[in-house]
Formats: structure tokens, C-alpha cells, sequence
């Protein structure tokens, strides 16, 4: 919403808040471990190894926000605020399909 209201000069901004937002994730998925099942019915699992995967998945999310700001420079089109919400939706939609227990979650997630 920041990026609606105040344009393009906030992609820097917003940016750095998504890719902060992405390691305190990070964090918390990596707090939270020990637990192993499932969850919604068996739709969605819980172990150490997806646990894993989405701690990677997440920092790799955050080091490509890191990275925008020099590429954007170069560039003639300017740093838009819509990559940092790209970015974390795709992250999202993996982290679905890392934790898919079924064929309808792995959907739901791609």
C-alpha cells in the first residue's frame, strides 16, 4: 500500500521492509521446530526437512531483495515497488508447495 500512495520512490523502502519481513519469518519458521504432523486435514505436513527447505527458501527471497536495489540502478526503468511484492508472493506460493501433503494443496500453492 505504501508503494500505491506514494510511487516509485518508495521501492527502495519498501524493499528493505519485505526483505527484513523475509528473515523475520525465517526466524520464526526456524523457532518453531520440533513439531512434526500435519495439519488441514492432512493437507499440508510439518517436519524438519520442509522446515528446512522454507528457512532456505525464505533467505534466498531475501537476498534477492537485497540484490534489487544495484540492479534497478542500472537501469533505466527506476526501482518500482512491485518487485518486493512479487517476490514475496512467489515465496509464498513455494512455501505452499513445500508444505503440500495433497494434490489439491500442491495446486493451490503453484
Amino acid at each position: 500500500m505504501i508503494g500505491a500512495f506514494r510511487g516509485d520512490k518508495s521501492g527502495v523502502a519498501v524493499t528493505g521492509a519485505a526483505a527484513v519481513s523475509l528473515l523475520a519469518a525465517a526466524v520464526l519458521v526456524w523457532l518453531d521446530s520440533g513439531k512434526i504432523g500435519a495439519v488441514f486435514h492432512d493437507m499440508f505436513a510439518v517436519d524438519d526437512f520442509r522446515r528446512f527447505v522454507k528457512i532456505m527458501l525464505l533467505v534466498a527471497g531475501a537476498g534477492s531483495l537485497a540484490l534489487a536495489p544495484a540492479f534497478f540502478a542500472r537501469g533505466e526503468g527506476g526501482h518500482k515497488p512491485e518487485y518486493p511484492v512479487l517476490v514475496m508472493l512467489a515465496v509464498l506460493g513455494m512455501m505452499l508447495m513445500v508444505s503440500a501433503n495433497d494434490w489439491i494443496a500442491l495446486y493451490v500453492g503453484l
